[in-house]
Order: C-alpha cells, then sequence, then structure tokens
C-alpha cells in the first residue's frame, strides 16, 4: 500500500483559523484563538487521511525570486493583526513539542516548499494531501495529490477537497492550466496584475475556447469583445509576469529527508504539558491517560525555569502602572477608611505572608515582606522554591492526625502572619458526605486526614477554626469551606486575616471564564496539576466512595449499621459498583488532588498576595473581598421563603394571560404558527402582513427583541408577540424554574458568586436572582412569592442613581455636583439645562429624554445608541449629547482621560484600586477597540458602585450581628439589601442599613439610600 503524505500551509490555515475562531486569549495574555482552529483543523485531517509523514511550511521574511522580478509582488497586502502575528512563533513552538516536522526556506514561500515535496512525493509513489487555504495550489492537484481547502466558521470546520476532475469541474480547466488562468485574471490578494477587463469569468471563457495563453494570443484577432481583445494585446507582458509570479516552484532546490517527517504520536508528553501550560483545556481530553500520567511523572521535584518565567509574567503588573488616572481614585483613602469604621475588620499590612520558617528540604523561602525594591526578584526565587511533585501522605490514625495538627499549631504559634494551606473534600454540605481535610505548611508536602469515626465534619471544623486563632488560613474557594468554622477574625481583631487564592487569582486577572485550582497552580506557581476531570473523570466522589465495603473501610469511612437504612443506602446508587466508575487508585487520586490544593494554596498565597501588594490591590483583597466571602456565605445559608401555593398561583395567572394572547395572536396573523419560532413569526410580520422594516438573514426575517420594538408602537400585534415573549420567559424561569430551588426548608438557597464579572459586581444563580424582572407590573408580581418567616417583615433598601453619583463624584464637574447638593430631581435638572427650559416646566417627555442621556453616558452611549434608545434622529440625538457635555463639560473631560488612561495602562481603575483589563483598545479591529473605549468609561464607574455595595453589605452585616440582633441580611441584588427582619427591630434596622449603605464612601456628593418595610418582597419595593 503507497504511503501518505501530508502537508500544510502553516501561515494560510493559521490565518483561516484566526478569523473563523472567536477571540481568546489564555492567562499569560496570549491570544490563542488562530492556533487553537490550526490544532483542531490539524487533528480533524489526521483523523481524516490517516498520513505515514507529515510536513508543516511556512514562508519567512525575506524577499523570494518573485519580490526580485516584481518588488510590488504582495504589495498590496494590510500587515497581519498584532494579535494574529504574535500566534505564528506560538504554533511554531506547539508544533515543536508535538514533533511535528515543520520546515521554512529563506528564497522560497511556502507553496513552492509544498508543491516541491507534494511532486518529489508523488514521483516516489505516495499519495499526499496538501492543505491550504490558498487557491493558488490548485495548480498542483493531479490523480494522486489532493489539495484540501479548509473552511473555518464559527469553530466548525468543513473542508473542500481536489483531485484533478474537482478543479476541472469547478474551474473549466486542468490544474496544470489553473496557473494560466491567474495569469489572466491576476489575485488582488497577492497584487498580481493580470490583465485589465479580464476576469473569472471570461479567463475561463478564454482558457475553455482557445486552450491556453498561448492559443488565445494566436487568435487575440479573433476575439468579438474590442475591450477584452485590446486590453490583452495591450498587456501581453503584464500577462506573462502574472503566469511567472503565480507558477509554484515544483523543483525548488532543498534537502528534506521523508524519515524526518515520519508522523509520531504528537499527542506526547511535551505536547501535553505545553497544552497545559498554555490552557489548552479542551484540547487536553485528546491525550491518554498514559501520556497523562508519563507527563507528570516526568516533572521533577524543582520548578521548571520556563514555568516559573510564564507564572511570573502572567500574572505579575508593574507597580509604576498604578498610579490613579487624572483624579479617578481620588477617594480611595477616603471610602477605604469609611469601609472600616466601626467595623471589626483591621486593616491589614501590605506585606505577604512570612514564609521564611517553611520546613523546606531544600532552602528557606525567603520573606517578601523584607524585599523592599526587589519585589519582582523575590517573587521569582520564591518561584523556583515550588517543587513540581508534592509528598501526599494519607492518614486514618486519630492519633497520627492529632500530632500533625499539633505540629501545625506550633508552626503557627506565635506567628499569627504564616499561611496554612488546606482543602476541604467532599461532595456536598451534608456531614454523611465529607471525605476528609487536607492540610500543608511545609514545603512540598501534605497530609490528607481521612474522615473517620472520630475525624468528622465537626472536628475539621474545630482544627480550623483553632489554626485560625494562630496563623492565616488559606485554600481555594473559602466561601465553600465556611460550613465548617468561623474564621477569628470576623469577631475579633487580627492583623491578617485568611486568604483566599481564588479570590486573589480573580482580582490579578479578573476577565477568565473560570478559575480552578490547576489554573492557578500553573499560573501563579509554574506548577503542573491534574484537574478534577483529569482525576476521575465524570463520577463525582461520593460515587467513588459509594463502594463495597472493603474499599469503604479502606477509605476510612464508617460502613452503616446492618439496618433496612444501610440497605437502602446500598441500593441508592448501582452505578457506584461498576468497575469502570471505579479507578483502581481512587484513594490515591484523592489523597492527592487534597493534598495539591493544600499545598498549592499555601505556596501560592504569599505570592499572589504580593502580586495584589504591586497593583495596589491588597486593601481591596483584605478589606472588601476577604470578609465580603463569610457574609455571602451567611447570606446564602439563610435564603429566601419562597411559597410554593404562591408561585403556583403566579403560574396559572401567567398561564391564562399567555393562552389569552395567543388567540389574540392567531386571529391577528389569521393562522395558527409557531410563535417560537422566528422563521415562521418573520414570514407572518414582513410577507403575509406586510409590515415594514423586514431585515432578511441567511436563515429567515430578523424577530429579535429590537426590530420588535421598532414596530410595537405602531402595531398592536408586535406588542402581543413581545408581551408573549416576556410571560413565556416568566414562567419557566420564574414561576416553573422557582420551584425546583425551593428546598425542605421553603427556601431557596442561591448561591453568590464573587468571581465572576469583570468589574467586581456579584451575581447569583442555581437560581438567578440577579434577573427578578422589575419593568412590567407582572414580572414585578413575582416578588410576591418571596417573603419573611412567621412574625417577621422585609425591610429593603436600595441606592438612588448611585452610578451617576459616582460620575459627578469622578468627573467633579461643578454643574452636576450642585444638582446633586442642591437635592433637585436629577433628571429634570438634567433637562431643564440641557433644553434651555425652566425646571418648572420640563416636560416628562423631556425627563425622560434627559434620564436616557444620563444613563447612556454612564456607559459611554455612542449617537447611534442614543437615537436607538429614543426614537429619534442621530441629528436629534447628537445634538442633545451635544448639548449634554457643554452643560457638563467635566463629564467629557472625564471619559477622555478615563480613556487614555486606560490606553496608557491596559486597565481601568475605580476609585478603590480594583483594576479592569481592557485588551480591546489594542486590538486592530476598529469595533472592539470602541468596545474597549465604552468599557473605559463605564468600568471605573460600574466597578466603583460594586465596591460601594460590597462595603455597604459588610458594614450592615457586621452592625447585626456585633449588635446581636435576629434580623438577617439575606439578599443583595444590584443597589439593593434585603433584611428579613424581626418585628421589635424594625426601626433599628431602618436606621442602620440607610445608615450604613450611605457611610459606604465618602463622595463629593451624598449617597441615598431609600428604605422601606413589607410583609413581602413586592410590598418591601
Amino acid at each position: 500500500m503507497a504511503s501518505k503524505l501530508l502537508l500544510v500551509d502553516g501561515h494560510s490555515i493559521l490565518n483561516r483559523a484566526f478569523y473563523g475562531m472567536p477571540d481568546l486569549t489564555n492567562s499569560e495574555g496570549l491570544h490563542t484563538n488562530a492556533v487553537i482552529g490550526f490544532l483542531n483543523i490539524f487533528f480533524k485531517l489526521l483523523d481524516e487521511e490517516n498520513p505515514d509523514y507529515v510536513v508543516v511550511a511556512f514562508d519567512t521574511s525575506a524577499p523570494t525570486f518573485r519580490h526580485n522580478i516584481f518588488k510590488e509582488y504582495k504589495g498590496t497586502r494590510k500587515p497581519m493583526p498584532a494579535e494574529l502575528h504574535e500566534q505564528v512563533p506560538l504554533l511554531k513552538e506547539v508544533l515543536d513539542t508535538m514533533g511535528v516536522r515543520r520546515y521554512e526556506e529563506p528564497g522560497l514561500e511556502a507553496d513552492d516548499i509544498l508543491g516541491t515535496l507534494a511532486k518529489r512525493a508523488e514521483s516516489q509513489g505516495m499519495i499526499v494531501t496538501l492543505v491550504s487555504g490558498d487557491r493558488d495550489l490548485l495548480q498542483i492537484a493531479s490523480d494522486n495529490i489532493l489539495i484540501a481547502n479548509p473552511k473555518t466558521k464559527g469553530g466548525q470546520t468543513t473542508v473542500e477537497r481536489y483531485h484533478t476532475q474537482e478543479v476541472i469541474d469547478e474551474w473549466g480547466v486542468t490544474p496544470e492550466k489553473f496557473v494560466e488562468l491567474k495569469a489572466l485574471m491576476g489575485d488582488s490578494s497577492d497584487n498580481i496584475p493580470g490583465v485589465p477587463k479580464v476576469g473569472p469569468k471570461t479567463a475561463k471563457e478564454l482558457m475553455q475556447t482557445y486552450g491556453s495563453i498561448a492559443g488565445i494570443y494566436e487568435h487575440v484577432e479573433e476575439i468579438t469583445k474590442n475591450a477584452i481583445r485590446e486590453s490583452l494585446k495591450a498587456n501581453k507582458e503584464s500577462c506573462d509576469l502574472s503566469y511567472t509570479l503565480a507558477l509554484i516552484k515544483t523543483d525548488a532546490d532543498f534537502e528534506l529527508p521523508w524519515d524526518s517527517a515520519k508522523r509520531v504520536n504528537y499527542l506526547n508528553e511535551n505536547a501535553y504539558k505545553e497544552y497545559k501550560r498554555l490552557g489548552f483545556k479542551r484540547l487536553l481530553s485528546k491525550f491518554s491517560q498514559e501520556v497523562v500520567d508519563k507527563a507528570f511523572a516526568s516533572v521533577g521535584e524543582s520548578g521548571n525555569t520556563n514555568a516559573v518565567d510564564a507564572a511570573f509574567n502572567a500574572a505579575s503588573n508593574e507597580a509604576s502602572n498604578a498610579a490613579d488616572p487624572n483624579g479617578i481614585a481620588s477617594n480611595g483613602e477616603a471610602i477605604k477608611g469609611a469601609a472600616l469604621d466601626g467595623v471589626s475588620f483591621d486593616k491589614a499590612s501590605a506585606g505577604a505572608a512570612d514564609t521564611s520558617n517553611l520546613n523546606t528540604k531544600s532552602s528557606s523561602t525567603g520573606n517578601i515582606e523584607e524585599a523592599g525594591d526587589n519585589q519582582d526578584e523575590i517573587i521569582i526565587n520564591l518561584l523556583k522554591q515550588v517543587p513540581q511533585q508534592i509528598e501526599a501522605i494519607s492518614v486514618t490514625s486519630f492519633d497520627e492526625a492529632e500530632d500533625i495538627i499539633r505540629k501545625a499549631k506550633e508552626y503557627a504559634a506565635g506567628n499569627n502572619d504564616r499561611f496554612i494551606g488546606y482543602s476541604v473534600i467532599e461532595d456536598s454540605k451534608d456531614p454523611d458526605d465529607f471525605i476528609g481535610l487536607g492540610i500543608s505548611y511545609e514545603n512540598g508536602k501534605a497530609y490528607f486526614l481521612r474522615h473517620t469515626e472520630k475525624f468528622t465534619l465537626e472536628y475539621a471544623g474545630k482544627v480550623l477554626e483553632d489554626l485560625s486563632k494562630d496563623c492565616r488560613l488559606t485554600t481555594f474557594d473559602i466561601k465553600n469551606t465556611y460550613h465548617l468554622f468561623t474564621p477569628y477574625e470576623i469577631d475579633h481583631k487580627k492583623e491578617k486575616g485568611d486568604f483566599d487564592i481564588l479570590i486573589g487569582a480573580y482580582l490579578l486577572n479578573p476577565l477568565k471564564d473560570d478559575y480552578t485550582p490547576e489554573d492557578i497552580a500553573g499560573e501563579h506557581l509554574g506548577r503542573m496539576m491534574r484537574s478534577y476531570k483529569e482525576r476521575f473523570g465524570k463520577s463525582s466522589l461520593k460515587e467513588l466512595i459509594e463502594v463495597p465495603q472493603q474499599m469503604t473501610l479502606d477509605l476510612g469511612i464508617p460502613m452503616p449499621a446492618d439496618d433496612d437504612s444501610a440497605k437502602k443506602s446500598s441500593k441508592k446508587s448501582k452505578k457506584a459498583l461498576e468497575p469502570q466508575i471505579l479507578p483502581e487508585d481512587a484513594l490515591k487520586q484523592i489523597v492527592e488532588y487534597a493534598a495539591e490544593i493544600a499545598n498549592t494554596s499555601l505556596l501560592a498565597a504569599p505570592i499572589i498576595e504580593k502580586k495584589l501588594a504591586n497593583t495596589k490591590m491588597l486593601d481591596l483583597m483584605n478589606d472588601i473581598e476577604m470578609p465580603l466571602s463569610f457574609v455571602l456565605y451567611s447570606m446564602e445559608k439563610e435564603g429566601i421563603i419562597c411559597r410554593r401555593d404562591a408561585l403556583k398561583e403566579y403560574g396559572d395567572q401567567l398561564t391564562g394571560r399567555i393562552a389569552e394572547l395567543e388567540r389574540n395572536i392567531y386571529k391577528e396573523a389569521g393562522e395558527e404558527f409557531n410563535i417560537n419560532s422566528p422563521k415562521q413569526l418573520g414570514v407572518i410580520l414582513f410577507e403575509k402582513l406586510g409590515y415594514e422594516g423586514g431585515k432578511k438573514t441567511k436563515t429567515g426575517y430578523s424577530t429579535s427583541a429590537d426590530v420588535l420594538d421598532k414596530l410595537a408602537p405602531e402595531h398592536p400585534f408586535v406588542k402581543d408577540i413581545l408581551e408573549y415573549r416576556a410571560l413565556t420567559k416568566l414562567k419557566s424561569t420564574y414561576a416553573d424554574g422557582l420551584a425546583d430551588y425551593i428546598e425542605s426548608d421553603n427556601r431557596i438557597h442561591t448561591v453568590f458568586n464573587q468571581t465572576i464579572t469583570a468589574t467586581g459586581r456579584i451575581s447569583s444563580s442555581e437560581p438567578n436572582l440577579q434577573n427578578i424582572p422589575m419593568r412590567t407590573e407582572l414580572g414585578r408580581a413575582i416578588r410576591k412569592v418571596f417573603v419573611p418567616k412567621d412574625g417577621y417583615v422585609f425591610a429593603d433598601a436600595d441606592y438612588s442613581q448611585v452610578e451617576l453619583r459616582i460620575l459627578a463624584d469622578m468627573c467633579a464637574d461643578e454643574g452636576l455636583l450642585e444638582d446633586y447638593r442642591s437635592g433637585k430631581d436629577i433628571h429634570r435638572a438634567t433637562a431643564s439645562k440641557v433644553f434651555h427650559t425652566p425646571f418648572e416646566e420640563v416636560t416628562d417627555t423631556q425627563r425622560r429624554n434627559a434620564k436616557a442621556v444620563n444613563f447612556g453616558i454612564v456607559y459611554g452611549i455612542s449617537v447611534f445608541g442614543l437615537a436607538n434608545d429614543l426614537g429619534i434622529s442621530r441629528e436629534e440625538a447628537k445634538g442633545y449629547m451635544e448639548e449634554y457635555f457643554k452643560t457638563y463639560p467635566g463629564v467629557k473631560a472625564y471619559q477622555e482621560a478615563s480613556v487614555a488612561y486606560a490606553k496608557d495602562h491596559g486597565y481601568s481603575i475605580t476609585t478603590f484600586g480594583r483594576r479592569r483589563p481592557i485588551p480591546e483598545l489594542r486590538e486592530s479591529n476598529f469595533m472592539r477597540r470602541q468596545f474597549g473605549e465604552r468599557v473605559a468609561m463605564n468600568a471605573p464607574i460600574q466597578g466603583t458602585a460594586a465596591d460601594i455595595m460590597k462595603v455597604a453589605m459588610i458594614r450592615v452585616f457586621m452592625r447585626l450581628r456585633k449588635e446581636n440582633l435576629k434580623s438577617r441580611l439575606i439578599l443583595q441584588i444590584h443597589d439593593e439589601l434585603l433584611i428579613e427582619t424581626a418585628p421589635d427591630e424594625v426601626d433599628v434596622v431602618k436606621s442602620l442599613l440607610t445608615e450604613e449603605m450611605q457611610k459606604a464612601a465618602d463622595l463629593k456628593v451624598p449617597l441615598i439610600a431609600e428604605c422601606s418595610v413589607g410583609s413581602d418582597w413586592f410590598e418591601a419595593k
């Protein structure tokens, strides 16, 4: 059987992948979409073609012979986008680690290398597949040489394939004659001139009629079209030059032994390490378990220098870039002081933890606080001490566990700035699902204290609570471990508190979609760590330990008594007994996983803390984010009562109205159709009913909200459709969806997410209560199903126009400051000035327009956006904005300063020092840069609002706790706080709620919080 050769045009396929994949960056800030897209195509081709030999060819920057004969060759090409350019060396590095043979030669284009190798292989009896996005290579096609042209769109790749016949079918000429076709019609992408007036259609007709360029010129006088005939006669030299430029060399002089291109296992250990380092998570699943195991086994005991450099560069920012943007963060100290006023959290020092006495096998890790100006050097030195492999010790003896805990306390005693890393391994907060506690206080060593009859969840919590008094506990996602213990600093003074490496990593890079222990290990320690999925697959830990008795005993988990409950338990999960669910080394994997998280937390905490200090975000971490984590845990634990009966009634009400709307819609349409089908709805609206404004796409007419919103004022039918959409979403999301989240205590315990949004805002999930509707009466009615416990009421307070007040503070525009200080309705005051109307005579329409401008300015709205929002012309919207900026010139100055600062530094900054990276400002795409400018204007405002709310939550929570009140903070939504209030505490809660919210920041204008009380959330709001 003939050998098969796969040839790949490196630059061409990388370019195709870049434009076919969404923009992606990894933790180091490198753009990776083109490389990932290239690899997707590459692996697809390997599967389909199954080649014996593989070569990837690249162009070089050196001029080729074509440039020597025509200096303007490829002269019209735009420069490669920076986001793509940086991925060329990255792809080459990745291919090298995989062991893929790549080749480039100064003076030759990749096409010449590929053409030569293809014809050379064909002459030696090989079958060839040549992969390129360049149609020039169709001239190389033959019965033995396949030209594969990949097309990537939306991350999906298809391949068009050409042998000799396919070229003839599509172009009407043989592959050998395709170069003549190109010589005639030219190629604007390569700046090959061709013959003027001869396009693809004419060129094909001429070639099919006369067979060749020579034949065309032999019969040129027979050509009936004067313009074509005269152009051919006048441009013979251009045609000949174009032929020379377009002709791919198939006899280039270079040596490439086939043995060097022999296909090997490209999914090898080195490739795995590189994919892991670069964050190619989805591609990691391609590696075999054997390769993964070997990759980890091959990692030495000392850190890898390249990994250390990558880890340092990934998250470390220049301390010199921390200056405030033209006074944008001028109130930082005042607000930080306000955040701690009357609260037991002490302001932490800017230094990182003392790690000088870590019991390392090698030298000391050093004391960061003594570093002075050598901060970066200290971090690098710490990174070099990080071992790639750690000693994970499983402990089942209670006496041995006690001895380890004693040693940990001795290590921490009198050194309350020392870190001890820990991990809690469980499947839920049910004590029966507690598996064990990981603990690490030595470099390169960690213990897993297994769940036994004596070492219970309660005992593990007591251990952590005791350690919290004398040291700084650190882990990944500390909020999910607070059910074990209360950190000492919550109720007592402590110089430095506990530390969450998840939150720290988030602050350093808030743009990531996800954060995992292995990500943090790689980014901040240069350590390779197996992910949960790599260790346990799709199985839960509970499935791994719900196994026959012997395995259960090996894990140190007591068997239940031999009674009915035990029998029921044994039947609970037949799947867990299946051999494929239970890895032979399940216990070993659990122990290693717990140990790695604990040790990674121990070593990453001081490094992340130092990076936070370098970026001036350590106060933000210590004073706000860490105490907030306990506040959020407490709110999740409390939950909010949701009445099932009221929820059902609400659903029934929606069902009735939805049915009524359906009848109205079908009657107006004259037929029944699927209202939820955009395609069917589009036909009804724009064809049957003949409404104007239809925008037809490949899949039919667009029926998006913005399209329907424009039609609704003139067409009641469209209003019904919009209401139908809103109500069906309400029913599915809330009336039906919320019921699944009501637990046995009749409460919904939503999860508050602290590390999701780039601006720092808190979000919620399971379910998302942040999106509770407010715009429509029926939407707001959902709040009636949320009630306090018997005898209690809800106290609800929210900020009034907090983002606009922050804008006034940041821009310091005297006119805007005066409007707020006067206590006037800000939107009416704005309308009065912008529309030159006496305050008392401002109409409702003018006020509404002014409100749209006010809030639009906060979000960096464009003239086009404002025109759409208000349904006015662009000229009118432009006039509104120009008048606004004339009225409040400080706002425009603030926006310009914010954008300039972000362009200079690469990030925006809030009053509290929170950074929001804005890589879009440096992208080549104009629309992306414009988006970046809007972010630069808005992020400092929105981020500061988020920080103020967090400070307010801490202050309110601590007041309730310190005054030993029965009332509890249970919910936060955007600018709103909700307290389940005891009947005898209503007045004090209303007072402290508004007081602490208004004291959360010291702005140039007053912060206003308005509080109300009600028997349910609807009434309270």
